[in-house]
This record gives C-alpha cells, sequence and structure tokens, in this order.
C-alpha cells in the first residue's frame, strides 16, 4: 500500500508505522472519530467493533479499493493497526470501547464542506468527470448513502472545487448488517438524492454509460483480489468472500438495466 498522502504542493510524508497521539473530537453520527497522527496529519479513523461494527470497515475497504482501480477520487486512507497500549494512551473515553487491530483510517482534507448552496455550476468544479463514475459506481457496489454529507467539496482558489467521494460504509444488500445470504439475494437500495439530482442537470447520457464500460471491463480477478487482500482480524469467512466477488460480478452484468432506469427517472 502507498504511503504517500499528500495534497498537491505540499511537501512528500512518507511513514510506514502510522498511528494516532491526540484525539481530536468524534465527528456526526459518533461512529468516525479525528486524530493527530505521528506524521502530523489527520485521520478520521473508524474502529472495528464500533457500533456498526467491523462489517462497516470491510464495507469502507472493497469500495476504496474498487474506486481506486477505476481511478474514481475518493478519499486516500490506510489500514491502520492499533495495539491494545497504543488505544488505552489517546484517550480515556475511547480505550474501553475498542479492540486493538486493523482500524480504517482515511485521511482528513482540509477546507471541505459538504454539497454547498448555491449549488455549484458544472464550471466550478475541477473534476466533474468523476459525477459520472461516481453514479454509476454507486449502483454497482449497491450505495444508498450518497447524500449532501456523503460527498466532499474541496475549495480551491477562483471559488473552485475538487470532488471527493467519502463514506461507504452502508454499501451492498444489508449494509452494515450483510451476510453470504443477504448477498446472494440482495436487491439494489441506491436512494433518489439532492447529489443526484444537481449532477443530472448537467451530466450526459453517454458520460453515465462510458463509465459502465470501465468497470464491466474491471476482470474478476481484480475483484477477488480486492477481497482476498482483506484483513484476517476482520474475520470475514471464505463463504463471505465468495459472496461478495459473485454479487460484483452479477451486480456488472446488471449495469447497463440499472443505470438505465436511473436515467429515464432523471429525465
Amino acid at each position: 500500500m502507498p504511503y504517500k498522502i499528500v495534497k498537491k504542493g505540499e511537501s512528500t510524508i512518507l511513514k510506514k508505522n502510522i498511528y494516532p497521539v491526540k484525539f481530536i473530537r468524534t465527528l456526526e453520527g459518533g461512529i468516525a472519530h479525528l486524530f493527530l497522527c505521528n506524521n502530523d496529519l489527520r485521520y478520521v479513523i473508524k474502529f472495528k467493533n464500533d457500533r456498526h461494527g467491523t462489517k462497516e470497515l470491510v464495507n469502507e475497504y472493497i469500495a476504496n479499493h474498487l474506486a481506486r482501480l477505476l481511478y474514481l477520487p475518493v478519499v486516500p486512507y490506510k489500514r491502520m493497526y492499533l495495539k491494545r497500549n497504543r488505544i488505552q494512551s489517546i484517550n480515556e473515553k475511547l480505550k474501553k470501547r475498542f479492540k486493538p487491530g486493523n482500524q480504517y483510517a482515511s485521511l482528513f482534507i482540509e477546507n471541505c464542506t459538504g454539497l454547498p448552496y448555491p449549488l455549484p455550476s458544472f464550471e466550478k468544479i475541477e473534476n466533474p468527470h468523476a459525477l459520472a463514475g461516481m453514479i454509476v459506481f454507486d449502483h454497482w457496489i449497491d450505495n444508498p448513502s450518497r447524500d449532501y454529507k456523503n460527498i466532499l467539496f474541496e475549495s480551491l482558489p477562483k471559488g473552485r472545487y475538487h470532488i471527493h467521494m467519502i463514506d461507504h460504509g452502508s454499501s451492498f444488500p444489508g449494509g452494515y448488517d450483510w451476510t453470504a445470504e443477504k448477498l446472494k439475494y440482495g436487491r439494489g437500495h441506491v436512494h433518489d438524492t439532492v447529489v443526484y439530482q444537481w449532477a443530472m442537470t448537467f451530466l450526459k447520457d453517454r458520460q453515465l454509460t462510458s463509465f459502465i464500460r470501465r468497470i464491466t471491463s474491471l476482470s474478476d480477478q481484480a475483484i477477488v483480489k480486492v477481497i482476498h487482500s482483506l484483513p484476517n482480524d476482520w474475520n470475514v469467512s471464505r463463504e463471505e468472500k465468495d459472496a461478495f466477488v459473485a454479487f460484483l460480478s452479477k451486480q456488472k452484468k446488471l449495469l447497463p438495466d440499472l443505470v438505465s432506469k436511473f436515467i429515464r427517472q432523471y429525465r
């Protein structure tokens, strides 16, 4: 996994053993916690036994890896391994709640907001092509929660924005409570959101259908590699891993129909 996690124009910071040194605050929703780490960057950490359980971390991990294979703008992350004494040292209130092991840590990007108002125009977005990819990707991984908070707009000079995709923890059939059975028989639950409504005011249908081809051209071997790279201490069984692979393979075949239905809804 690459350790270079810096923004454009900043010096490169390389550290293999990144760990939190100061608790800053718990973010809205009570699941994610903001820490300053030993590389002087801030990370949002989701712990493996928090309220939504380790399955949320599995969802985040799979979604992030797949999105990176498709060159989508997900926030950089790392598996952050924390020993018991490290957890005990960072915050008195948190030390009794969390177990040691691999946690999911996302880089905290400064100068960001959710979907801003007034809604930005196409010309204000530095990476507008990512919006079509995001919509098709959400249908592939069955992400129901692309609301105004689950997309970041990083402020740039001259009133422009760079888009980042965040929070895929409730993706896949079953969300935080997926099982092999739910992955096998679950149905899509992508919801209408203000983010989609805004994006579809300037996206062309061909931009969406073009991204379908990018996903369908992703090999099953690449998907298998992602699923089987899950940390062992997240306790995903072989049956469950096979169910994830089967679901994603099936969804690839369904994408043309799913996206066609989505386009009809917004046109």
